[in-house]
Formats: C-alpha cells, sequence, structure tokens
C-alpha cells in the first residue's frame, strides 16, 4: 500500500535512517562525501547510525528488523509499512556515514541545509521511493528528483542529497550544482584537521566555524549589551575568531558521552584559555571530606591570576557597596580548589518531593594570604548583624545556628570549609577519585531510579561534566541494568512520564484554540505510529 509523501521525510529520512544497518562498515571516513562538501561551510557533521544501532542492539534484515531480546515485543509491534520502508534502506544506503551540513544563511533558508549519503544500491533505492512511497520521479539535468512537499530527494553520481525547504525542483538541483561546483573549488576534506575531526568512528562528528558567530555578534549584539558586557565581548571575540568548534557523541558501555572543545584549523591544536584565565588541577585531597552520601559535586581548581582577573571585573559592580565590596577583597584571594557537595540519606525522595530529611551540605574553598580566616570572620559578622542567627566559637570551628538549622565554618590552614557535619574527617565517597585530575568537575549520581519513574526502572545514572586543557565533557552512564539498555531506556521514559502526568496532571491536559477545539489531538498510549503520521499529513 503506498503512503504518503510525508513519511519519508518525516520518519523514513530521520528515523529510520538513525537505525541505519549492521551489514556496513563502522567506519565514517568517506573521502568522496567529504569531497562533496565546500570548505566555507559553517558546519558540517558526519552520522554514524550503523555504529549506534551496534551499541543498541539493533538489527535489520531483508524484511526483519530486531532488538534486544527483552524488547521483542516492541520490535513486533512496528508497522509493517515502516518495518518495510527501514529495511528497504538496509541495502540501498550506507548508514554508516550520513553527513549533514550547511551555512548559517537567514535570507537564504533553502541554501542553508543538506543531508548527503552514498547510494549503494541504486536500483533498490529507486524501487524503494517510486513503489513503497508515491513520490514521482522527476529528471532534471541528470538528477533524479522525488519531491515531497518542500522537501526534495535527488540522487547522481551514488549521492543521495535530502533538501529541505526549497520552492522547487528545479532550484533544489540549482542549489546541488551550486554545492558542487564550490566543492570542486575547494571541498572541506582539503582542511585537513577540520576533516580529521569529521572522520572518527564516534556515532556524531560535528564541526563549526565560530567566525560566523563572531561576527554575527559583533555586528548586531551590541547594541543589546550595556558598557561593562560590551568591553567583555570586545575582550573574548577576538580570541575566539580564526577558530573552529569541534563536538563528538558516542555511545560505548553503557555510557553516553558528549565532547566538546575549540581547535585551530591550521594547526589542529585544541585551543587552551588566554593567559589570565587558565585553571589549576583540583586538589583531590581536599575532596575526601565530601559527605559519604554525597549525590551532587562540584569543584573547580582556579590560578591566583584567574581570580583576579574575574574580581576586578566584577568588583565594578560592587564597588561602593558596604556588604559586597569586602567579601569581593577577600575572594580576590582564592587561590587554588573550590568545592560543593550535596548528599542525601534518600536521593529519590529529594529529587522527587524535594525532602531534605538527612541532607548534608560540604563546601571548601583554598585561600592565600590568610584569607580563609578572614572571609570567615567576615560570614560569621554578616549573619550576627541580621540577628536571626547565633555563633559559637570552638577553636577553629565556629558553628551557627539558624532556627532549626545549623551548619560549621572550619578553617584548617588557608583551607575554608562550610559543611553540616560536625566534624570535618575524611569520608568514603567516589566523587574525590572521578575528580581527580579535572580542571573542573560536576557530578550527579542517583543510586536508584525507582521513584522517578514509578518503579519502573530501577537502573543506576552517573551524569558527569569534566573539563581540562580546553575539553569538555559531558556523559551520562548507567549501571545496576535489570535487562538491556535500549528497554532500560523505554522503561525509564515511560516511567518519567507517567511521574510527571501523576504530579502535574494539568500537563496531560490538551491544549485547546480560542474556538475550543484541539490544535492537535492527542494521541493514545497505544497508537500506531502510521495513525499519528496520517494526522501530521491531513493538517
Amino acid at each position: 500500500m503506498k503512503k504518503t509523501t510525508s513519511r519519508l521525510s518525516s520518519l523514513l529520512l530521520v528515523m529510520t535512517v538513525a537505525l541505519g544497518s549492521l551489514f556496513l562498515t563502522t567506519s565514517c571516513s568517506d573521502d568522496g562525501l567529504l569531497k562533496s562538501i565546500p570548505s566555507d561551510v559553517d558546519m558540517a557533521a558526519s552520522i554514524n547510525f550503523t555504529r549506534l544501532s551496534d551499541e543498541l542492539g539493533i538489527e535489520i534484515g531483508e524484511s526483519t528488523i530486531s532488538g534486544p531480546a527483552d524488547m521483542k515485543v516492541e520490535f513486533q509491534s512496528i508497522p509493517s509499512e515502516t518495518r518495510n520502508l527501514i529495511c528497504g534502506l538496509n541495502g540501498a544506503i550506507d548508514a554508516s556515514c550520513v553527513m549533514a551540513f550547511g551555512n548559517f544563511s537567514i535570507n537564504a533558508p533553502e541554501e542553508s541545509f543538506y543531508l548527503l549519503a552514498r547510494v549503494t544500491d541504486s536500483d533498490k533505492l529507486d524501487q524503494l521511493l517510486s513503489k513503497e512511497t508515491d513520490l514521482k520521479k522527476q529528471t532534471i539535468d541528470g538528477f533524479d528528483v522525488y519531491p515531497d512537499n518542500n522537501t526534495f530527494i535527488l540522487t547522481t553520481d551514488d549521492c543521495l542529497w535530502i533538501l529541505p525547504q526549497q520552492p522547487t525542483a528545479e532550484a533544489a538541483v540549482r542549489n546541488v550544482k551550486s554545492v558542487r561546483e564550490r566543492a570542486k573549488k575547494e571541498s572541506i576534506a582539503k582542511l585537513d584537521y577540520v576533516a580529521k575531526r569529521l572522520s572518527n568512528e564516534k556515532v556524531i562528528n560535528m564541526v563549526m566555524n565560530l567566525d560566523p558567530m563572531v561576527d554575527f555578534i559583533s555586528n548586531n549584539a551590541y547594541a543589546f549589551l550595556d558598557t561593562q558586557q560590551a568591553m567583555m565581548a570586545a575582550a573574548i571575540l577576538p580570541m575566539i575568531k580564526g577558530n573552529w568548534l569541534d563536538l563528538n557523541f558516542d555511545l560505548d558501555d553503557n555510557t553516553f558521552a558528549l565532547q566538546a572543545s575549540a581547535f585551530s584549523p591550521k594547526t589542529g591544536d585544541t585551543v587552551l584559555p588566554p593567559d589570565g584565565f587558565d585553571m589549576s588541577g583540583i586538589d583531590d585531597d581536599l575532596l575526601e571530606y565530601l559527605p559519604a552520601n554525597t549525590m551532587m559535586a562540584y569543584a573547580a581548581g582556579l590560578t591566583g591570576k584567574t581570580v583576579q582577573q574575574l574580581c576586578s571585573g566584577l568588583a565594578v559592580f560592587t564597588a561602593g557597596n558596604p556588604v559586597l565590596a569586602p567579601f569581593m577583597k577577600t575572594l580576590s584571594k582564592l587561590d587554588g580548589t573550590i568545592a560543593i557537595g550535596f548528599g542525601s540519606d534518600a536521593p529519590g525522595s529529594f529529587l522527587t518531593n524535594f525532602n531534605t530529611k538527612g541532607a548534608t551540605m560540604f563546601a571548601a574553598m583554598q585561600f592565600t594570604d590568610g584569607g580563609a580566616e578572614e572571609f570567615k570572620s567576615q560570614i560569621v559578622s554578616l549573619l550576627s548583624a541580621t540577628g536571626s542567627a547565633k555563633a559559637t566559637e570552638a577553636g577553629a570551628m565556629t558553628r551557627i545556628e539558624m532556627g532549626g538549622n545549623s551548619f560549621n565554618l572550619i578553617t584548617q590552614g588557608n583551607n575554608l570549609f562550610l559543611t553540616t557535619s560536625p566534624t570535618l574527617e575524611a569520608k568514603s565517597n567516589t566523587f574525590a577519585k572521578d575528580m581527580d585530575g579535572y580542571h573542573a568537575a560536576f557530578e550527579l549520581l542517583i543510586p536508584n531510579m525507582g521513584e522517578l519513574t514509578s518503579d519502573r526502572c530501577h537502573m543506576q545514572l552517573k551524569a558527569m561534566f569534566t573539563y581540562k586543557e580546553g575539553v569538555s565533557t559531558f556523559s551520562v552512564s548507567f549501571d545496576k541494568l535489570q535487562g538491556s539498555l535500549l528497554s532500560e531506556l523505554y522503561k525509564a521514559v515511560q516511567g518519567l512520564n507517567q511521574s510527571v502526568k501523576s504530579k502535574y496532571p494539568q500537563m496531560s491536559e490538551p491544549t485547546h484554540a480560542d474556538n475550543d477545539d484541539l490544535l492537535y489531538p492527542v494521541p493514545a498510549d497505544s497508537m500506531a505510529v502510521d495513525e499519528l503520521l496520517d494526522m501530521i499529513d491531513k493538517d
């Protein structure tokens, strides 16, 4: 049965290609595709859908799609038309290397974005596009063109092009020909260090030229910034210009990881912070005092020079303030690691109901030149002056009581600690080990997802952000799985959705237009993908 054309653009060319094929190579380094991309694009990305499907345990045959054993029912429920489209692409397109690229064009959106893939079986692709859908093929200047509303699918020279926002088929062909001409003069493949980052074996690799962003801010944003902000932007933007941003995403061993850094397209070197904004390594000995039940922690290593640069800029806003100005002067003595941690004996209850029973708090700062004692005295004086706090001195420790809450300020040399614990002693926590060697790091640990997912999923989640020598990494890892990662994520999404609906029932109610008609009908959970797409088609 023929399906509507929007299925191909909204389902086939997005979700289907994402599933890919396990029978293709796992390297996204198609030099021919890179040679088809001009060097003057603002961004380019390579996507290895084959590796993604492999990591998720998805297999695609000529007429079947299967996944992990514990998701057999879910995969069997895929509509037959959708399955045919997915399997049809299995041998027609190389899903191990799909390229996306374009320019940030506001005036000409039809020339801004392109998808490019290698065709492995042109006959099978033509049969898929012509017979499994109702797309009507046109031949224009040697291109086979399949129009789908304002999205056009073109094939030529064993390459498939997808162009959204095209006014006509002729315009789509004209734009592809223009891109190919630009690439003949100089392609992104000739930018060795840019091409190298697009060709690694991550799931997604993206590079972006930072110059257009810098130019846009320089030409437009200053009108909306005050004098101080404009001066700061004027100092930072020249440091960014001439560099590219590198983003890559990967999935490996139940861990999703997103990494970002700026690099020079001429040398390939990672761009480091300018002098005066550099960071030092985190003092992991300081983190040994984090509570044993810590579920959130942040730490950063600051050099005295960096702190003085920041404080001198902030001093403009605090000058003349009798309360903040002294604090800013003392904060300029920070030199080393700053850290903060929060713990809970019942993390699920805290995250779902903000229950602070059994909660612990920890903060630490490293000073120089007697800054620790000085800052502690300033905090005590400020709180005492409010009349709502009582301070009790006990040697190097000062206990602060505020209503029914209390915490302790403890100095240890040039280190200042703020903690709810009555003593300062090393605890058994994982954060000190995880943050060792980084310049900045943040970590969130949820030992059990049960309370967040209506008891549908009980895996452990750990999210971590790290920064070191110009490279930032954000990762989410899952442990204590009771099934495959894909099935656990599926149950987690279902559970989170159910939890939101039970806590905020108004969010699940349909939105009404002024005439009291539904803007978009809300599908039932059991609604097939085809029915949902039929509604989109009619809309």
